[in-house]
Protein backbone atom coordinates (compact mmCIF):
# COMPACT_ATOMS: atom_id res chain seq x y z
CA UNK A 1 0.00 0.00 0.00
CA UNK A 2 2.73 2.57 -0.24
CA UNK A 3 3.04 2.87 -3.76
CA UNK A 4 1.36 6.19 -4.84
CA UNK A 5 -0.94 7.68 -6.89
CA UNK A 6 1.04 10.20 -9.25
CA UNK A 7 -0.88 13.47 -9.98
CA UNK A 8 -0.66 16.31 -12.14
CA UNK A 9 -1.78 19.79 -12.62
CA UNK A 10 -1.33 21.64 -15.88
CA UNK A 11 -3.05 24.51 -14.07
CA UNK A 12 -3.01 28.85 -14.55
CA UNK A 13 -1.04 28.97 -16.98
CA UNK A 14 2.50 29.77 -15.66
CA UNK A 15 4.14 26.32 -14.35
CA UNK A 16 5.02 24.83 -10.58
CA UNK A 17 7.81 24.18 -8.22
CA UNK A 18 11.28 25.02 -8.53
CA UNK A 19 13.56 22.24 -8.50
CA UNK A 20 15.19 23.09 -4.71
CA UNK A 21 11.23 24.09 -3.65
CA UNK A 22 9.55 22.24 -1.24
CA UNK A 23 6.22 20.70 -2.97
CA UNK A 24 3.02 22.58 -1.29
CA UNK A 25 -0.51 21.49 -2.51
CA UNK A 26 -0.65 19.23 -5.64
CA UNK A 27 -2.57 21.44 -7.38
CA UNK A 28 0.42 24.14 -7.36
CA UNK A 29 3.14 21.53 -8.40
CA UNK A 30 2.96 22.63 -12.35
CA UNK A 31 2.06 25.99 -11.58
CA UNK A 32 5.15 26.96 -10.22
CA UNK A 33 7.83 25.51 -12.26
CA UNK A 34 10.49 28.04 -14.08
CA UNK A 35 9.63 29.75 -10.30
CA UNK A 36 5.94 29.99 -10.90
CA UNK A 37 6.19 33.67 -12.97
CA UNK A 38 7.15 31.99 -16.16
CA UNK A 39 10.60 32.14 -17.56
CA UNK A 40 12.78 34.41 -17.80
CA UNK A 41 16.20 35.16 -19.95
CA UNK A 42 18.97 36.87 -18.71
CA UNK A 43 19.84 40.27 -20.59
CA UNK A 44 21.55 40.08 -23.77
CA UNK A 45 25.09 41.46 -23.13
CA UNK A 46 25.95 42.02 -26.96
CA UNK A 47 27.04 45.98 -27.40
CA UNK A 48 25.27 46.34 -30.79
CA UNK A 49 21.70 45.29 -28.66
CA UNK A 50 19.99 47.46 -26.50
CA UNK A 51 20.16 45.65 -23.27
CA UNK A 52 16.70 43.56 -21.83
CA UNK A 53 14.92 40.96 -20.08
CA UNK A 54 13.36 38.84 -21.96
CA UNK A 55 10.10 37.44 -19.98
CA UNK A 56 8.23 34.74 -21.74
CA UNK A 57 4.42 33.95 -20.38
CA UNK A 58 1.19 31.74 -21.29
CA UNK A 59 -0.86 34.64 -22.22
CA UNK A 60 -4.70 34.31 -20.73
CA UNK A 61 -6.92 33.17 -23.41
CA UNK A 62 -4.31 31.61 -25.74
CA UNK A 63 -5.75 28.17 -26.58
CA UNK A 64 -2.73 26.25 -25.11
CA UNK A 65 -3.75 27.66 -21.99
CA UNK A 66 -7.49 26.60 -21.48
CA UNK A 67 -5.71 23.23 -22.44
CA UNK A 68 -3.87 23.24 -19.27
CA UNK A 69 -6.95 24.50 -16.99
CA UNK A 70 -8.55 21.35 -18.35
CA UNK A 71 -5.89 19.24 -17.05
CA UNK A 72 -6.13 20.35 -14.35
CA UNK A 73 -9.74 20.02 -14.22
CA UNK A 74 -9.84 16.63 -15.41
CA UNK A 75 -7.40 15.57 -12.60
CA UNK A 76 -9.63 16.40 -10.19
CA UNK A 77 -13.32 15.43 -11.63
CA UNK A 78 -11.07 11.57 -11.29
CA UNK A 79 -10.88 11.59 -8.39
CA UNK A 80 -13.99 9.79 -7.07
CA UNK A 81 -14.91 6.47 -5.86
CA UNK A 82 -14.92 5.07 -9.51
CA UNK A 83 -17.57 3.40 -10.36
CA UNK A 84 -17.99 0.87 -7.14
CA UNK A 85 -21.31 -0.15 -6.90
CA UNK A 86 -23.25 -0.26 -3.52
CA UNK A 87 -23.15 -3.61 -2.49
CA UNK A 88 -26.12 -6.09 -2.86
CA UNK A 89 -24.12 -9.12 -1.56
CA UNK A 90 -22.91 -12.29 -3.70
CA UNK A 91 -25.96 -13.47 -2.41
CA UNK A 92 -29.11 -11.98 -1.73
CA UNK A 93 -31.97 -12.82 0.06
CA UNK A 94 -35.86 -12.24 0.51
CA UNK A 95 -37.78 -13.47 3.48
CA UNK A 96 -40.81 -15.52 2.05
CA UNK A 97 -43.68 -14.94 4.80
CA UNK A 98 -45.12 -18.21 3.49
CA UNK A 99 -42.51 -20.44 4.67
CA UNK A 100 -41.51 -18.32 7.31
CA UNK A 101 -37.82 -17.62 6.49
CA UNK A 102 -35.67 -16.46 3.62
CA UNK A 103 -35.22 -17.12 0.50
CA UNK A 104 -32.58 -16.89 -1.69
CA UNK A 105 -33.34 -14.23 -4.80
CA UNK A 106 -30.10 -14.50 -6.83
CA UNK A 107 -28.12 -17.34 -9.41
CA UNK A 108 -24.84 -15.59 -9.69
CA UNK A 109 -22.47 -13.49 -7.70
CA UNK A 110 -23.48 -10.65 -9.74
CA UNK A 111 -21.70 -7.90 -11.27
CA UNK A 112 -18.67 -5.75 -10.07
CA UNK A 113 -18.66 -2.47 -11.52
CA UNK A 114 -22.78 -1.83 -11.79
CA UNK A 115 -25.11 -2.40 -9.25
CA UNK A 116 -28.07 -5.20 -9.02
CA UNK A 117 -31.54 -4.73 -8.40
CA UNK A 118 -32.03 -7.26 -5.69
CA UNK A 119 -31.33 -6.05 -2.16
CA UNK A 120 -29.62 -7.60 0.80
CA UNK A 121 -32.85 -8.37 2.60
CA UNK A 122 -33.96 -6.87 5.96
CA UNK A 123 -31.65 -6.81 9.06
CA UNK A 124 -28.68 -8.27 6.32
CA UNK A 125 -25.12 -6.86 6.24
CA UNK A 126 -22.36 -6.77 3.97
CA UNK A 127 -18.99 -5.28 4.19
CA UNK A 128 -16.54 -4.42 1.15
CA UNK A 129 -13.02 -3.62 1.21
CA UNK A 130 -12.13 -2.54 -2.79
CA UNK A 131 -8.44 -1.57 -3.45
CA UNK A 132 -7.99 0.26 -7.19
CA UNK A 133 -4.59 1.47 -8.57
CA UNK A 134 -3.68 2.87 -11.95
CA UNK A 135 -1.17 5.26 -13.62
CA UNK A 136 -2.55 8.02 -16.09
CA UNK A 137 -1.30 7.99 -19.78
CA UNK A 138 -3.14 9.89 -21.94
CA UNK A 139 -4.81 13.13 -22.17
CA UNK A 140 -7.28 13.75 -24.53
CA UNK A 141 -5.18 10.99 -27.02
CA UNK A 142 -1.83 12.90 -26.36
CA UNK A 143 0.66 10.92 -24.54
CA UNK A 144 1.44 12.01 -20.98
CA UNK A 145 5.48 12.18 -21.40
CA UNK A 146 4.89 14.65 -24.44
CA UNK A 147 2.91 17.52 -23.45
CA UNK A 148 3.93 20.43 -24.68
CA UNK A 149 3.26 24.41 -24.44
CA UNK A 150 4.42 27.62 -25.72
CA UNK A 151 5.40 30.69 -23.99
CA UNK A 152 5.42 33.55 -25.56
CA UNK A 153 7.01 36.83 -25.32
CA UNK A 154 5.85 40.07 -23.89
CA UNK A 155 4.85 42.72 -26.45
CA UNK A 156 6.07 45.73 -24.48
CA UNK A 157 10.12 45.75 -25.48
CA UNK A 158 9.65 47.44 -29.18
CA UNK A 159 7.24 50.23 -30.32
CA UNK A 160 3.99 49.49 -30.50
CA UNK A 161 3.81 48.01 -27.29
CA UNK A 162 0.86 45.51 -27.60
CA UNK A 163 2.24 43.67 -31.19
CA UNK A 164 4.76 41.69 -31.12
CA UNK A 165 7.65 43.05 -33.55
CA UNK A 166 11.26 41.49 -34.21
CA UNK A 167 12.39 39.49 -31.30
CA UNK A 168 9.35 39.48 -29.82
CA UNK A 169 8.12 37.06 -32.06
CA UNK A 170 10.42 34.36 -30.60
CA UNK A 171 8.36 31.09 -28.41
CA UNK A 172 9.83 28.70 -25.52
CA UNK A 173 8.07 25.58 -26.67
CA UNK A 174 8.30 23.05 -23.22
CA UNK A 175 7.83 19.57 -23.06
CA UNK A 176 6.15 18.15 -19.60
CA UNK A 177 7.22 14.60 -19.20
CA UNK A 178 3.82 13.95 -16.50
CA UNK A 179 4.01 10.71 -14.16
CA UNK A 180 0.87 10.24 -12.51
CA UNK A 181 -0.69 7.40 -10.16
CA UNK A 182 -3.70 6.76 -8.13
CA UNK A 183 -4.02 4.43 -5.41
CA UNK A 184 -7.12 4.29 -3.68
CA UNK A 185 -8.81 1.88 -1.05
CA UNK A 186 -12.63 1.99 -0.80
CA UNK A 187 -14.27 0.46 2.59
CA UNK A 188 -18.05 -0.07 1.92
CA UNK A 189 -21.18 -0.45 4.35
CA UNK A 190 -24.71 -1.95 2.76
CA UNK A 191 -27.64 -2.34 5.73
CA UNK A 192 -30.72 -3.96 4.49
CA UNK A 193 -33.73 -1.96 6.25
CA UNK A 194 -36.26 -3.21 4.77
CA UNK A 195 -36.42 -6.24 2.77
CA UNK A 196 -36.72 -3.45 -0.29
CA UNK A 197 -34.59 -0.68 1.07
CA UNK A 198 -30.55 -0.90 0.97
CA UNK A 199 -28.29 1.96 2.73
CA UNK A 200 -24.80 2.01 1.55
CA UNK A 201 -22.13 4.43 2.71
CA UNK A 202 -18.90 4.53 0.68
CA UNK A 203 -15.42 5.89 2.51
CA UNK A 204 -12.37 6.20 0.29
CA UNK A 205 -8.65 6.77 1.45
CA UNK A 206 -6.66 7.91 -1.76
CA UNK A 207 -2.70 8.34 -1.91
CA UNK A 208 -1.35 10.84 -4.66
CA UNK A 209 1.82 10.95 -6.37
CA UNK A 210 2.73 13.34 -9.45
CA UNK A 211 6.21 13.61 -10.45
CA UNK A 212 7.02 16.35 -13.62
CA UNK A 213 10.09 17.05 -15.78
CA UNK A 214 9.91 20.28 -17.85
CA UNK A 215 12.34 21.03 -21.15
CA UNK A 216 12.16 24.14 -22.62
CA UNK A 217 13.79 25.84 -26.21
CA UNK A 218 13.82 28.37 -27.94
CA UNK A 219 11.94 28.68 -31.14
CA UNK A 220 13.61 31.74 -33.65
CA UNK A 221 10.52 33.64 -34.35
CA UNK A 222 10.02 34.18 -38.30
CA UNK A 223 9.61 37.94 -37.74
CA UNK A 224 13.18 38.26 -35.82
CA UNK A 225 15.47 40.27 -38.42
CA UNK A 226 17.97 40.73 -35.56
CA UNK A 227 21.67 38.75 -36.87
CA UNK A 228 22.60 37.51 -33.68
CA UNK A 229 20.45 35.35 -30.88
CA UNK A 230 19.21 37.52 -28.71
CA UNK A 231 17.46 35.11 -26.62
CA UNK A 232 19.27 32.38 -25.29
CA UNK A 233 19.76 30.46 -21.71
CA UNK A 234 22.21 31.11 -19.41
CA UNK A 235 24.54 29.77 -16.59
CA UNK A 236 23.29 33.02 -14.94
CA UNK A 237 19.64 32.75 -15.42
CA UNK A 238 16.75 30.38 -15.32
CA UNK A 239 17.84 26.51 -16.77
CA UNK A 240 16.01 24.94 -19.65
CA UNK A 241 15.39 21.75 -17.48
CA UNK A 242 13.16 21.81 -14.02
CA UNK A 243 10.93 19.03 -12.42
CA UNK A 244 8.92 18.96 -9.44
CA UNK A 245 7.50 16.01 -7.51
CA UNK A 246 4.92 15.70 -4.34
CA UNK A 247 2.69 13.30 -2.93
CA UNK A 248 -0.33 13.37 -0.34
CA UNK A 249 -2.44 10.94 1.28
CA UNK A 250 -5.92 11.05 3.23
CA UNK A 251 -9.55 11.00 3.23
CA UNK A 252 -11.47 11.10 -0.13
CA UNK A 253 -15.18 11.66 -1.07
CA UNK A 254 -17.47 9.87 0.73
CA UNK A 255 -20.51 8.24 -1.17
CA UNK A 256 -23.80 7.65 0.74
CA UNK A 257 -26.56 5.86 -1.55
CA UNK A 258 -29.53 4.41 -0.69
CA UNK A 259 -31.59 1.95 -3.14
CA UNK A 260 -35.19 0.75 -3.36
CA UNK A 261 -35.86 -3.03 -5.02
CA UNK A 262 -38.81 -1.98 -7.01
CA UNK A 263 -39.83 -4.44 -9.12
CA UNK A 264 -39.76 -8.05 -8.74
CA UNK A 265 -40.99 -10.23 -12.22
CA UNK A 266 -39.92 -13.70 -12.90
CA UNK A 267 -37.50 -12.85 -15.79
CA UNK A 268 -36.30 -9.05 -14.75
CA UNK A 269 -35.80 -7.03 -11.38
CA UNK A 270 -35.65 -3.41 -11.52
CA UNK A 271 -34.51 -0.67 -8.54
CA UNK A 272 -34.36 3.19 -8.02
CA UNK A 273 -31.52 4.42 -6.31
CA UNK A 274 -30.05 7.63 -5.80
CA UNK A 275 -25.81 8.57 -4.64
CA UNK A 276 -24.67 11.26 -2.97
CA UNK A 277 -20.98 12.16 -2.80
CA UNK A 278 -19.63 14.60 -0.69
CA UNK A 279 -16.63 16.51 -0.95
CA UNK A 280 -14.48 15.52 2.01
CA UNK A 281 -11.39 14.92 0.24
CA UNK A 282 -9.04 17.88 -0.51
CA UNK A 283 -9.21 19.36 -3.57
CA UNK A 284 -6.11 21.16 -3.70
CA UNK A 285 -4.05 17.65 -3.20
CA UNK A 286 -6.39 15.82 -5.66
CA UNK A 287 -8.06 13.92 -2.62
CA UNK A 288 -11.48 15.05 -3.72
CA UNK A 289 -13.18 16.82 -6.35
CA UNK A 290 -14.13 20.17 -4.19
CA UNK A 291 -18.08 19.71 -5.33
CA UNK A 292 -20.83 17.37 -3.52
CA UNK A 293 -23.07 15.60 -6.34
CA UNK A 294 -26.16 13.79 -6.52
CA UNK A 295 -27.01 10.93 -8.61
CA UNK A 296 -30.55 9.04 -9.17
CA UNK A 297 -30.61 6.09 -11.24
CA UNK A 298 -32.08 3.32 -12.12
CA UNK A 299 -30.93 -0.59 -12.26
CA UNK A 300 -31.98 -2.93 -14.39
CA UNK A 301 -31.32 -7.01 -14.74
CA UNK A 302 -32.91 -9.34 -17.39
CA UNK A 303 -32.31 -13.33 -17.46
CA UNK A 304 -31.63 -15.02 -20.35
CA UNK A 305 -31.00 -18.19 -18.43
CA UNK A 306 -30.34 -19.42 -15.11
CA UNK A 307 -26.39 -18.89 -15.73
CA UNK A 308 -26.98 -15.63 -17.76
CA UNK A 309 -28.10 -12.06 -16.64
CA UNK A 310 -27.84 -8.99 -18.64
CA UNK A 311 -27.80 -5.83 -16.30
CA UNK A 312 -27.82 -2.15 -16.76
CA UNK A 313 -27.42 1.27 -14.59
CA UNK A 314 -28.33 4.44 -15.79
CA UNK A 315 -28.55 7.71 -14.36
CA UNK A 316 -27.84 11.65 -14.12
CA UNK A 317 -25.09 13.46 -11.98
CA UNK A 318 -25.89 16.68 -10.91
CA UNK A 319 -22.68 18.75 -9.70
CA UNK A 320 -24.08 21.44 -6.86
CA UNK A 321 -20.53 23.34 -7.54
CA UNK A 322 -20.11 23.40 -11.37
CA UNK A 323 -23.21 22.46 -13.87
CA UNK A 324 -21.19 21.76 -16.85
CA UNK A 325 -19.27 18.57 -14.55
CA UNK A 326 -23.47 17.36 -14.90
CA UNK A 327 -23.45 14.09 -16.49
CA UNK A 328 -25.34 11.12 -17.86
CA UNK A 329 -23.50 7.65 -17.02
CA UNK A 330 -24.70 4.62 -17.43
CA UNK A 331 -23.24 0.89 -16.79
CA UNK A 332 -24.19 -1.59 -18.87
CA UNK A 333 -22.79 -5.63 -19.48
CA UNK A 334 -23.66 -8.93 -18.70
CA UNK A 335 -22.66 -11.75 -15.66
CA UNK A 336 -22.49 -15.12 -16.50
CA UNK A 337 -22.28 -17.97 -13.50
CA UNK A 338 -23.29 -19.69 -10.75
CA UNK A 339 -22.84 -19.25 -7.04
CA UNK A 340 -19.44 -20.05 -6.37
CA UNK A 341 -18.18 -18.17 -9.68
CA UNK A 342 -19.54 -15.63 -11.80
CA UNK A 343 -17.88 -13.66 -15.05
CA UNK A 344 -18.73 -10.32 -15.79
CA UNK A 345 -18.37 -7.88 -18.47
CA UNK A 346 -19.30 -4.31 -18.31
CA UNK A 347 -19.46 -1.15 -20.63
CA UNK A 348 -18.97 1.97 -18.54
CA UNK A 349 -19.86 5.48 -19.81
CA UNK A 350 -19.54 9.22 -18.66
CA UNK A 351 -21.41 12.10 -20.84
CA UNK A 352 -21.23 15.54 -20.06
CA UNK A 353 -24.77 17.14 -20.51
CA UNK A 354 -23.32 20.73 -21.13
CA UNK A 355 -19.82 22.13 -21.13
CA UNK A 356 -18.06 25.31 -22.76
CA UNK A 357 -14.97 23.05 -23.26
CA UNK A 358 -15.00 19.99 -25.34
CA UNK A 359 -12.63 17.97 -23.34
CA UNK A 360 -13.47 14.63 -21.18
CA UNK A 361 -16.50 14.95 -22.69
CA UNK A 362 -17.63 11.57 -23.35
CA UNK A 363 -15.64 8.56 -21.67
CA UNK A 364 -16.31 5.04 -22.59
CA UNK A 365 -14.00 2.33 -20.46
CA UNK A 366 -14.66 -1.65 -20.86
CA UNK A 367 -14.64 -3.49 -17.87
CA UNK A 368 -14.32 -7.61 -17.07
CA UNK A 369 -13.51 -9.44 -13.97
CA UNK A 370 -14.23 -12.72 -11.76
CA UNK A 371 -15.98 -13.21 -8.45
CA UNK A 372 -15.28 -15.88 -6.42
CA UNK A 373 -17.61 -17.75 -3.19
CA UNK A 374 -14.57 -18.41 -0.87
CA UNK A 375 -17.06 -19.39 2.03
CA UNK A 376 -20.84 -18.71 2.47
CA UNK A 377 -20.19 -15.35 3.88
CA UNK A 378 -17.32 -14.62 1.67
CA UNK A 379 -16.42 -13.28 -1.88
CA UNK A 380 -13.52 -12.25 -4.07
CA UNK A 381 -12.96 -10.26 -6.83
CA UNK A 382 -10.66 -8.74 -9.49
CA UNK A 383 -11.40 -6.42 -12.30
CA UNK A 384 -9.79 -5.03 -15.02
CA UNK A 385 -10.93 -1.84 -16.79
CA UNK A 386 -9.31 -0.23 -20.20
CA UNK A 387 -10.82 2.37 -22.18
CA UNK A 388 -12.57 2.17 -25.38
CA UNK A 389 -11.89 6.01 -26.69
CA UNK A 390 -9.31 9.18 -26.01
CA UNK A 391 -11.29 11.84 -24.15
CA UNK A 392 -10.25 13.19 -20.99
CA UNK A 393 -7.68 12.08 -19.00
CA UNK A 394 -6.79 8.40 -19.49
CA UNK A 395 -5.18 5.51 -18.01
CA UNK A 396 -4.56 2.39 -20.62
CA UNK A 397 -5.29 0.01 -17.64
CA UNK A 398 -7.16 -0.01 -14.37
CA UNK A 399 -7.13 -2.72 -11.65
CA UNK A 400 -8.85 -3.38 -9.02
CA UNK A 401 -9.60 -5.96 -6.08
CA UNK A 402 -12.13 -6.81 -4.13
CA UNK A 403 -13.40 -8.58 -0.67
CA UNK A 404 -16.83 -8.94 0.76
CA UNK A 405 -18.83 -10.41 4.07
CA UNK A 406 -22.03 -10.51 4.97
CA UNK A 407 -23.82 -12.08 7.52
Amino acid sequence: MNKPLYFVSLALGTVALPLSAQAGNLVDLIPGLYGGDGITLMPTDNPNFPSHEAHFTLEEGAEVIQEVIELNNQIASEIRPFPVAPSSGGVTYQFDPEQGTYRQTSDTLGPFIAARPQTLGQGKLSLSVAYLNFQYDEFEGTDLSKLRARFLHEPDTLDPTDVRTSFETDVINVVYDVDLRFESLAIAATYGLTDKLDLTAIVPFVHAKMDVDATASIERGDDNNIPVDVHIFDATGESPLDSGSGSASGLGDITLAAKYYWVDAPNYDLAAALKVKLETGDEEDFLGTGSTTATPYLIGAYDLSEMVKLHANVGLEFDFEDSDRNEFQYVVGTDIGNQTYTFAADIIGRHKLSSDVDIGENIIDAAVGLKWRATDNLLLAANLIFPLNDDGLRSDLITAIGLEYRN
